[in-house]
């Protein structure tokens, strides 16, 4: 295989929970040049850091045609995956409309696969359809690895008064409401984690964080107040959080995210099951008490911590 194009669409834990499955095709065809059609901001974690070696936005109208039965194909688009010598697809296509007009584009290899999760852990499903190629592993941890600029980025940023504390980062969002660990109980973890002042400290803050970070800095104990990282590139958040000792974080992309580049994790779950959504690793450790992440404690986090 000289060419390989991944479609791949979904949230930052999507990509990061892919990444097993591109490693898969990485170390059967180091040489091989790999692509991925999906969003330019996760892929950035990947292109030119070992996975990917370049990234074609996938929201373009130009695709259209391709999400119609017997549809009219763009012709560079036909032209571009008629290039790649395997092709793998995870985009959502029950009625396999995409499947059929993308076997027009004379693909030579075509591997579809839903991206509906069926197998625990999720990395585990991703890496499925690869079989057919006679890949496999047992290993489904993701694994993100930073250039010199990533990590010099992250020099200048954590910077701090007392440069021998160890850095813990906060992420007090996620993508559902529902995966939230109350912000009253965030305060309180942070008045007396933080109030120790034996700890630097940086608030993760992305897009729809703001509100929930603002209460947890207003409510911060009098002295030195955290860093925050506010919708960093993540290739630049993935290398402020490999520098510090542990994230403690939900059921979120930002969890993976630093699970991947080797943070300690402390994750609280509620709702959605870490059998399968849990990054893999044993720096990982996972807090749940219920479906409901309102039944954890604050000591149940402050115990994680201390193990």
């Amino acid at each position: 295989m000289n060419s390989i194009l991944f479609i791949r669409g979904g949230a930052l834990g999507d990509f990061i929970v892919t990444l097993p499955a591109l490693r898969l095709v990485r170390e059967r065809w180091p040489e091989a040049h790999i692509e991925l059609l999906g969003y330019p901001r996760h892929a950035a974690l990947g292109v030119k850091r070992y996975y990917l070696d370049a990234v074609r936005d996938v929201n373009t109208g130009r695709l259209a045609g391709f999400f119609v039965p017997n549809g009219k194909l763009d012709p560079e688009l036909t032209d571009y995956f008629g290039d790649f010598d395997l092709v793998v697809s995870y985009f959502y296509d029950p009625d396999q409309i995409f499947q059929s007009n993308l076997k027009r584009c004379n693909v030579p290899n075509l591997l579809t696969w839903p991206p509906q999760v069926a197998l625990a852990p999720a990395a585990r499903h991703f890496c499925e359809p690869l079989r057919e190629l006679g890949l496999t592993t047992d290993d489904f941890s993701s694994r993100l690895y930073l250039n010199p600029a990533d990590v010099a980025f992250a020099e200048k940023f954590l910077v701090a008064e007392d440069a021998s504390r160890p850095w813990v980062a906060i992420h007090p969002g996620s993508g559902s409401e529902s995966k939230n660990w109350p912000i009253e109980r965030w305060i309180e973890l942070v008045r007396q984690r933080a109030g120790e002042g034996k700890e630097n400290y940086v608030l993760v803050c992305g897009e729809a964080d703001d509100e929930r970070v603002g209460k947890l800095l207003a409510a911060w104990p009098p002295g030195e107040k955290p860093l925050v990282a506010r919708q960093l590139p993540l290739e630049h958040l993935a290398a402020v959080l490999a520098r510090c000792r542990v994230l403690i974080g939900h059921d979120s992309g930002v969890t993976h995210l630093a699970a991947a580049v080797g943070c300690r994790c402390v994750a609280l779950f509620g709702p959605t099951d870490p059998a399968t959504w849990a990054p893999q690793g044993n720096h990982v450790r996972v807090v749940r008490k219920a479906e409901y992440i309102a039944a954890i404690s604050v000591a149940d986090v402050l115990e994680a911590l201390a193990e």
